[in-house]
């Protein structure tokens, strides 16, 4: 699995993304949509009770509506007015509900994605041997320009801050922890999470970066037994970032330094001794900004349709677990887009293979989806889900999650290929006669055809 998502991270790394497309202002768009009458005003919204006017680079929020509405309101009575033609601004006390409420993720936001490696140490109670991490960390993240009128009142977010959501896969590394009867065992953990990150520029070229979220650790050890043992623990994830703008190379390029916190809270499950440990780690890497029109590709590809794209996957299936084989996956599925993105929704049946002696399970599996276009043939996506499934080592059915990052290539408006990474989450802890868990990691390749 680690093969496939070191390929993943280089791919992403040294790809080139579009510049960002040209701005048209708040005046325009209105006018184009019919609410703007051009010749009722000889003075632009924003003009006068406002600093700065409106436009598309600088999202309108509720106090800039205001001011925009009092412009128009201090104008001189003998402007020419006709109750067909009189200039709108919107009324943000009479708006519509939509107006009302904004859009979470505005037309002119921009994407961002990462690739990042590093070392560091774990600690916390039982944590004992060889605490550091050795150059074994990395991550790979995306995500998303977001609206901040959502979240924060006008006076609190910084003037000139951007605020996103972040997807990121982390994988801390392996270290050890010293159990009561001294014997040393690995811990190794991996997964996802999510951050709200506020972004902030100082300076010409420099900008900072804090992201805090949930982190779900997936952790490997051994049991008293030695035998190996699977949990998961939902952590927090907080990241400082110092980025240095590199344009010079590529456009919305730029270096990436960080420092990722783990905290995570609570112990090992009963038949383990100690504390789930926690991490410090710092990262160095690349990050590139996308611009709006390519992150915003969804709505000119999917305006007047609702895709729905079928396919099948082949790959590899670990569990983890010692003592088991690899196995051969297999992976049928239909990808349901909304209209207007990025928002996706997957039915899927899976055949993980055997292991040999403890996971030989197949299945139904539903997911929901965010995808992000990276490039205008790249996207990345992330989902989670339900996976209904029977394993014919273990006695009845299971409910398992689902948890999945993929990226996928458009090879032409009908075709697709993509890399999916899952981890396939048992939420009991038997199989056999063994009461250990049965997670599996599954890397998959796919191809896909775009039915409607």
């Amino acid at each position: 699995m680690r093969l496939f998502i070191v390929y993943l991270l280089v791919y992403l790394t040294f790809i080139s993304y579009p510049m960002l497309a040209s701005a048209q202002s708040l005046e325009d768009q209105q006018r184009a949509n019919g609410t703007l009458n051009s010749e009722s005003s000889s003075e632009p919204p924003g003009s006068q009770g406002s600093s700065r006017p409106l436009s598309l680079q600088d999202p309108p929020t509720r106090q800039s509506l205001q001011d925009a509405q009092n412009a128009r309101n201090s104008a001189p009575s003998a402007m020419p007015t006709s109750n067909a033609n009189e200039s709108q601004i919107p009324d943000i006390n009479t708006a519509s509900p939509e107006l009302k409420r904004m859009k979470l993720i505005e037309s002119n936001s921009r994407a961002f994605v990462s690739t990042s490696m590093g070392t560091g140490r774990m600690y916390g109670s039982g944590i004992g041997g060889d605490r550091n991490l050795r150059w074994q960390n990395f991550e790979l993240r995306f995500g998303r320009e977001i609206n901040p009128a959502v979240l924060f009142p006008d006076n609190i977010f910084p003037a000139d801050g951007k605020l996103r959501i972040d997807f990121v896969y982390y994988h801390e590394g392996e270290g050890t922890s010293v159990q009561p009867n001294g014997r040393v065992v690995p811990e190794h953990r991996d997964g996802p999470a999510v951050q709200i990150v506020i972004s902030r520029p100082v300076g010409d070229r420099l900008s900072l970066e804090l992201g805090v979220g949930p982190y779900l650790g997936f952790n490997t050890t051994r049991d008293l037994g030695g035998v190996d043992y699977d949990y998961t623990r939902l952590g927090l994830l907080v990241t400082g970032a110092l980025l240095a703008n590199i344009e010079q190379f590529s456009p919305g390029l730029s270096l990436r330094f960080s420092v990722n916190q783990v905290i995570m809270p609570g112990g090992h499950p009963a038949s383990l001794p100690g504390a789930a440990h926690s991490s410090t780690v710092f990262m160095i890497g690349l990050s590139q900004q996308i611009g709006a029109e390519t992150a915003n590709k969804w709505d000119s590809q999917f305006a007047d349709s609702t895709p729905i794209w079928v396919g099948a996957g082949v790959g590899n299936t670990k569990t983890n677990q010692g003592g088991t084989s690899s196995s051969q996956n297999l992976d049928l599925e239909v990808m349901f887009y909304n209209r207007k993105g990025p928002w996706a929704g997957s039915l899927e049946f899976i055949h993980e293979g055997n292991d040999g002696s403890l996971v030989d399970r197949q299945g139904v599996a539903a997911q929901a989806w965010f995808f992000q276009y990276l490039t205008s043939k790249l996207e990345a996506g992330i989902g989670a889900g339900p996976y209904f499934a029977n394993n014919k080592y273990s006695s009845g059915p299971e409910v398992d999650g689902l948890v999945s990052f993929r990226a996928d290539y458009l090879l032409s408006s009908n075709w697709k290929v993509g890399v999916d990474i899952s981890r396939i989450l048992t939420l009991h802890r038997s199989a056999g006669a063994r009461k250990v868990g049965t997670d599996r990691d599954m890397a998959r390749l796919f191809i896909m055809y775009k039915y409607k």
